[in-house]
């Protein structure tokens, strides 16, 4: 696989041209641009979501000795999704309480307190359920969103894409 010019990862290329020596082999150059696309799309990310398009991380929860599962990243969550004020979060304390028929927590750390043992997996489950209905604009299908309490007191959805301005009522 020397045989390559020019392969680096270098962002000056800004149309990410690589010139490949054609002398490689067919498996070589499989394998060459099969590795350029793992790194690409960095398969082995902890990025979720990017199909909603929206970029966070996965949640990081573990199942502690009290029976509860802590969802240590609740926080650095609720802020790539644009939701971290409180009020959002105790939203989102609400939207699992509904789920889950359960009566989650947040506690003096940031952490999301769960009763009862969950795999990282299924919160992300229903936070992906929280994602579409709470955060992304549907005809956009971008991800920044805000949720305003209007004067005939709904709660509204509303997108902040200057070419979009969606809004739709949500309860």
């Amino acid at each position: 696989m020397d045989n390559l010019a020019n392969d680096s990862n270098d962002t000056n290329d800004s149309n990410n041209n690589i010139e490949l020596n054609l002398s490689l082999d067919e498996n070589e150059l499989y394998y060459y641009l099969l590795q350029k696309i793992y790194n690409t799309i960095d398969i082995n990310s902890s990025n979720i979501f990017n199909n909603l398009g929206i970029k966070t991380i996965k949640p990081d929860a573990v199942f502690d000795i009290t029976k509860k599962t802590i969802w240590k990243n609740f926080g650095r969550i609720c802020k790539d999704i644009g939701r971290d004020s409180d009020e959002n979060k105790q939203l989102i304390l609400k939207f699992f309480k509904q789920e889950l028929k359960n009566s989650p927590s947040i506690n003096k750390d940031g952490h999301f307190l769960i009763r009862g043992k969950l795999t990282n997996e299924q919160i992300s489950d229903i936070l992906i359920k929280y994602i579409k209905t709470f955060v992304k604009c549907e005809p956009c299908k971008g991800g920044n969103t805000t949720i305003v309490k209007k004067d005939n007191r709904l709660t509204y959805l509303v997108c902040q894409n200057p070419n979009c301005k969606y809004e739709k009522v949500i309860s």
